[in-house]
């Protein structure tokens, strides 16, 4: 029964279609039939044009993604470089005079005065003395003063 009715359905349809263009059907149905058409037309179109955009712009940012990856790539290894210990080893020993430390060239100097405005606490004051040995560097002194 329901493929009597598809088929009856179909069969209707398409002779009014054909009336339609033929002209044997009313001047506004023929009119409501190609506005229809011509909506229908516009709406694929329009539609076919804004994809093509979109995939233009989809392929635009991942271009633009490319790029930002090898710009991040390319600052990680300049990060990389300028914070290397052979980079910082230089810096100290050329533009601040300092030496890498050994156990000959490590002197400590205390100056003791007997004046404390306030009591230190002992953790402090043993980490304190321990940054020279930490870092590894001492100030070269002038051998010329010497």
């Amino acid at each position: 029964m329901s493929g009597y009715l598809k088929g009856s359905v179909y069969k209707r349809f398409s002779k009014f279609i054909a009336s339609v263009i033929s002209g044997h059907a009313g001047v506004p149905i023929t009119i409501v039939v190609f506005s229809v058409c011509a909506v229908l037309l516009l709406a694929y179109v329009t539609t076919q044009i804004y994809s093509s955009v979109l995939t233009e712009r989809i392929s635009n940012l991942e271009k633009q993604q490319l790029l930002y990856r090898e710009k991040l790539h390319t600052l990680t290894s300049e990060i990389t470089s300028l914070t290397s210990r052979e980079r910082i080893v230089g810096y100290c020993e050329d533009r601040l005079g300092m030496i890498e430390a050994d156990s000959e060239s490590l002197k400590r100097v205390a100056i003791d005065s007997g004046y404390r405005p306030y009591q230190e606490h002992e953790e402090f004051t043993v980490r304190r003395s321990l940054v020279p040995e930490v870092l590894g560097y001492t100030i070269q002194k002038d051998s010329k003063k010497d």
